[in-house]
């Protein structure tokens, strides 16, 4: 109960508050409307500000990632890792 909760759908409840819950429910409003599997949804967890967990979900592609500070990200349970870029020019940004 002491947590904050910022989402699209409703007011920021306990601004302010050591962790903060931030929750997109439905990513991708026109998508999910017409049918296309093209949404998802967000969330993630605040601590004093600091990003700490991301999840994304996409329920209808069975696709999933998981981000949580000192741990190794993961894609439906396996571990994801980016490719080695040596120089910022010959990086791809998605």
């Amino acid at each position: 109960p002491a947590h904050g909760v910022i989402g699209e759908e409703y007011e920021p409840k306990n601004v302010g508050a050591e962790y903060t819950w931030i929750i997109d429910p439905i990513d991708g409003t026109k998508s999910f409307m017409i049918g296309r599997p093209i949404f998802g949804t967000l969330i993630s967890l605040l601590h004093h500000n600091d990003p700490i967990l991301g999840i994304l979900d996409q329920p209808i592609l069975g696709e999933r990632w998981t981000g949580v500070r000192g741990f190794t990200t993961h894609f439906n349970s396996q571990d994801i890792h980016t490719r080695p870029c040596p120089l910022l020019q010959h990086a791809v940004f998605c």
